[in-house]
Parts: C-alpha cells; structure tokens; sequence
C-alpha cells in the first residue's frame, strides 16, 4: 500500500501539477458567471468564447486526462479495497462465533429463558479453548487464546486504506503554496479570478460535459467517442478528490461554470447548437455529471467526517471578522429651540 500511496502523491505532484500549471495560463484573468439576463445559448457562446484556449490545450484529453484517470481509479481502488475487507472481516468473525463461545441472542425472555441454558450447554462443546485448556499442552493453550483474542478484537480495528490515502494526498496538496494559492490580502473570497485551482477543474469539467458535435453529413467526427468512454469516472474521481481536499467543494458548486448554464437552461427552456454543440444535449450530460459529483463530494464527507470525529484533535476553522464600512459625513450641529 506504501507503494500505491507514494505514487498516487507523485501523480499529484508530478504531472497533474505540470498540467493544471499550463491550464491556469489559459483561462482568462477574469471569468464571471454573467447574469441571467443573457439566455443560454448566448451563455454556452460567452464560455466557448472565453474558454476556447482550455479547449484547444493539446493534452487535455491526452496525457493530462490519462494520469487524472489513473490518480482516479488509485483512489477507487482503495475504497472498494478497504470495503471489501471490512465484508470478510465481518464475514469470518460470524463463522468463528460458535467456536469462541459467542452464543446467539434469544428473540424474547421467560419461556425463551430454558432455550437459552440448552444453547450454554451445546455450544461449550464446540468452544476450541475450553477443550484445549482441558485435553492441550501449555503451549496450545497460549496459542488458541493468541488467535481468539486476535478474531475476537479484528472488528475492532480501523481499515483505514482508504483514509490514509486521503491523508497522504491532503498533506501533499496543502503543503504545495501552489495547490492552496495566496489567500487576498482583505481576506475577501475570490469569485471571479483564475487563482483557485476549483476554477481549473469547473474549465475542464465544462468541455468534458460536451456532446460530440457529429452530424449526418461529417463522418469524421461521428466516431470521436466521449471522455467517459475512454477514461471512465476516474476523471472526476481525481479532480472532485483533489477540489474537495483543498476545502473548495462549495466554492466549485456555487461558481461551476456548467452549474450555471445549467440554472439559466433549466429557467428559460431554450434549445440551439453553437459551433456544433446542441445545447439540450449539452445540459442532459451536465445532469449526469452534476450527480455523478455529489456522490463523490458525499462519500468523501461521510469518510473525512468520520476520520475527524474519531481523532481527538480538534479541526479548528479560520474565521475572519470584517470591520463595518465608514462612511465619511458632514457632521451637522445639532439645531438649537430658542
């Protein structure tokens, strides 16, 4: 596992880092969400416009897609790992309970109470310690209670694969100045500069959720197949994993650009194909997308808020209180009642 962690942390700040490097270089200085004024299809214009040059990066759905699906299947494997360990563990400790004097509930008291002294006296015949302590050598006796205190207590660990994981990758991404960015010197969020990396993934996000732009007529582009075809969810894996490490989960849902020409489609109903992109198509992908994200996002909450609550270290939140506006104002003398 030491293997699989220390490469998933080269990933991140290997080539992964190079590529959301050259990413941030091509979306503009400022990118807002314009105002619901503007109808969809105008707005599915305005971000071909601004984001064409994320679109037209060379390694966008090259290497940088391959290393994002590795990182992201990395991540999956883990969990479906430590979940199926969690299903043995249970699995073995059901099968053991006989032997280790574990002796069912009965379903009710009283009348249940005279089955219950005949389960104490058939199942002791089974318990492998008792019978080794009376009819074993020394040495048996320690080794049978080694191994039922170790089956007995293999529930109580933590099968943290999945945690550590998700550990290793937040120390490597807040410890980078790159990752966190250089927080405003009046502490005020940024909602519309390129200086947070949520903005680099909503870019991304925002051209895989593309249909393929394929008609009757151009056969060539009629067998691109979709990014989810080629790389599977491990794209949004990676990308929601590393969002979410960096505490920007809510930022990327409340500015994501495909969010917002969600809201303005699903407001005014209007269809029509820019530069060959339909755009009800275009909003059906960013549905799928839109669901397939907050299952990641609560996964990954349910798992870190379970790690938090189990740690006795307090997780501490930076809260910064703003001074209220002054105002500069003619002082008027109060009037004076002769």
């Amino acid at each position: 596992m030491q293997r699989i962690y220390r490469y998933a942390t080269l990933q991140i700040s290997g080539p992964i880092k190079s590529h959301v490097r050259s990413i941030l270089t091509l979306i503009p200085n400022v990118c807002n969400e314009p105002q619901s004024d503007y109808d969809s299809p105008a707005l599915l214009e305005y971000y071909l416009e601004h984001l064409g040059n994320v679109g037209r990066y060379v390694e966008l759905k090259r290497d940088m897609s391959e290393v994002l699906r590795e990182l992201g299947n990395i991540i999956v494997l883990c969990m479906q790992l430590e979940q199926a360990l969690a299903h043995e563990e249970a699995m073995d400790f059901a099968m053991a309970a006989p032997l280790t004097d574990i002796i069912p509930p009965t379903p009710a008291n009283g009348i249940d109470e005279q089955g219950l002294k005949t389960d104490e006296l058939k199942y002791p015949r089974i318990h492998v310690a008792s019978l080794v302590e009376q009819f074993g050598s020394v040495q048996q006796v320690i080794t049978v209670l080694e191994a039922e205190s170790l089956i007995k207590n293999r529930l109580s660990w933590d099968l943290n694969i999945f945690k550590m994981l998700l550990r290793e990758l937040k120390g490597v991404i807040t410890s980078d100045a790159f990752w966190t960015g250089e927080r405003s010197r009046d502490n005020v969020m940024r909602m519309e500069e390129r200086v947070e990396i949520h903005r680099v993934w909503s870019a991304l996000q925002f051209f895989f959720c593309q249909p393929t732009s394929a008609t009757k007529e151009d056969t060539e582009h009629a067998a691109d197949p979709l990014v989810e075809a080629i790389f599977g969810d491990g794209l949004h894996w990676a990308g929601d994993t590393i969002i979410f490490l960096l505490g920007q989960q809510c930022r990327f849902e409340a500015f994501d650009f495909s969010n917002h020409l969600l809201r303005v489609q699903s407001a005014d109903g209007k269809d029509a194909s820019i530069n060959g992109i339909n755009l009800s198509k275009m909003v059906q992908r960013i549905r799928c997308f839109q669901l397939l994200n907050k299952e990641i996002f609560g996964i990954l909450t349910t798992v870190m808020q379970v790690t938090s609550d189990s740690s006795k270290e307090s997780v501490e939140e930076n809260v910064y209180e703003f001074a209220p506006p002054i105002y500069q104002s003619n002082a008027r003398e109060p009037l004076s009642h002769d």
